[in-house]
């Protein structure tokens, strides 16, 4: 099914507030926080790095500097600064091995019902923070609380239609991760990889 996604409920305000808040706090928490994984997307994109990427640590002190570039050839580090932000003040609630192509297993039963496309109803394509555009990876979604219910009610529409189908398995994790993100009264963030 192609890349695996990561589900966030997170409290969207709260997640761009952080955008030029220049918090001095939570720049330290989360250096500590997340010091191997900076490590990490360090060795793992050395090349960008070296041909001018930011480092992931430098693309979260940005955001909350307030000094985020509006284009960037480099919007991946700032795509995965976004999920290491939403990290922190989120919860994640997939448990869920869906991939990027699981939009592809629901579309066609959407259609059948008159629903919005799968990018739609995930508002694939839209930042939760303002952040350069990443020419590929992470491909990120946010969806209000409105969102979530207008996807919620599409997927127990194709409920009927998906039942014998291998479908069901990606509508009821989607489902699940609606249900999820409106008990916690917040928003929701997807990433895919």
């Amino acid at each position: 099914m192609g890349y695996p996604y990561s589900a966030f409920a997170v409290d969207l305000k709260k997640l761009a507030s952080v955008a030029g808040s220049k918090d001095a706090r939570l720049e330290a928490a989360i250096r500590k926080k997340f010091a191997k994984r900076f490590a990490e997307n360090a060795e793992w994109f050395a090349d960008d790095i070296g041909a001018g990427a930011p480092t992931l640590d430098v693309a979260v002190a940005e955001i909350i500097a307030g000094k985020t570039p509006k284009r960037s050839k480099h919007g991946f580090q700032y795509g995965y600064a976004v999920e290491v932000l939403t990290q922190h003040l989120g919860k994640r609630i997939d448990e869920d091995e869906l991939g990027l192509g699981a939009g592809d297993a629901i579309e066609p039963f959407l259609k059948r019902a008159k629903r919005p496309s799968f990018d739609k109803l995930t508002r694939n394509g839209v930042f939760p923070l303002p952040i350069p555009r990443p020419a590929d990876f992470p491909d990120i979604s946010t969806m209000t609380p409105k969102d979530i219910a207008t996807l919620a009610a599409a997927l127990d529409a194709i409920a009927p239609l998906v039942e014998d189908d291998p479908a069901k398995e990606v509508a009821d994790a989607l489902r699940s991760w609606c249900t999820r993100a409106t008990k916690r009264k917040g928003g929701l963030v997807l990433f895919a990889y």
